[in-house]
């Protein structure tokens, strides 16, 4: 890589299936330096696809190439020209982002400030819809190397007017703003709000749980207060069937002698399982059972 700074990658579609990389490289070595020539195969079957790659040392000699063969000549027994083109996001890397560049200052600026370190091929100042310069734009050199040279000699510069240092870098490729999109999603909150506590720890008054319909307590557990645990609302209705939460037909339970019955089954994870009120603990046998006896002598 090193040999060749300014290599450039071409995808080159509509070759025979049954060309090998030694029949092809006499082709493209035509038109400059071939530093790799690699055939496209199938991950799964290694079969031939009929394109490749083909990298260039320069971009001069990828574009001579593009010009003399692209859609002009075919390579026989195939009958279709040759579709050339930059591979996929090659020419990111002579692509430069720009910030804190002044406000003040036009686009023929912008231009002069880079032109010193090499042939440009576009630049791009970014704009607010009412025109205004944003400070901050994209320069494309022709070579890698000028672009590397522009980063060295501008990043970090101070220009009069301007907000902060300069901000001179490669320009993201397709991939990278994909990542960067990813993660300013999956940073941004949700709009249901964040719930920190997991469902179970959560249960529901008014919909059916894991075992069956809504929870509705009974009307002698009344709010704490005077009236004390398990001791009657004084609003609670005496008999019938009292309406709960939900919908849920709740029997109704007459005085404190009633007691708290807990659910069946286990409880919710992370739910402690709380003791039935001391009064509705069920009284010892008047008489031990005669196995007791025994155990006791």
């Amino acid at each position: 890589m090193a040999l060749h700074p300014n290599r450039v990658k071409l995808f080159v579609g509509q070759i025979p299936r049954t060309s090998t990389n030694e029949e092809l490289r006499p082709i493209f070595e035509e038109y400059g330096t071939v530093v790799e020539l690699s055939v496209i195969r199938d991950k799964q079957s290694n079969t031939h696809k009929g394109c490749c790659f083909v990298t260039y040392s320069t971009r001069k000699e990828a574009e001579e190439c593009i010009s003399a063969l692209h859609a002009k000549r075919n390579i026989p027994p195939s009958r279709n020209a040759l579709q050339i083109s930059y591979a996929s996001g090659e020419l990111e890397q002579y692509k430069l982002f720009v910030g804190m560049f002044p406000r003040t200052q036009t686009v023929e600026e912008f231009r002069a400030l880079f032109e010193p370190f090499g042939e440009i091929d576009d630049v791009a100042l970014l704009k607010l819809p009412g025109g205004a310069s944003k400070g901050c734009g994209f320069v494309r050199y022709k070579e890698k190397a000028d672009a590397l040279s522009a980063i060295k000699g501008l990043n970090g510069h101070v220009m009069e007017g301007a907000q902060g240092p300069l901000i001179v870098k490669f320009a993201d490729n397709e991939r990278q703003k994909q990542i960067k999109q990813a993660m300013r999603t999956m940073q941004q909150p949700s709009s249901a709000g964040f719930n920190p506590f997991p469902p179970h720890m959560l249960p529901s008054m008014s919909a059916p749980g894991p075992r069956g319909p809504p929870f509705a307590p009974p009307p002698h557990m009344g709010r704490p207060g005077p009236f004390g645990p398990g001791a009657p609302h004084p609003h609670a209705p005496q008999g019938g069937q009292v309406q709960g939460q939900g919908g849920y037909q709740v029997p109704q339970m007459a005085g404190p002698s009633a007691g708290y019955m807990p659910p069946k089954g286990p409880p919710h994870p992370g739910m402690p399982l709380l003791p039935p009120p001391s009064h509705s603990l069920p009284h010892a046998h008047p008489h031990p059972h005669p196995h007791q006896h025994q155990h006791q002598h």
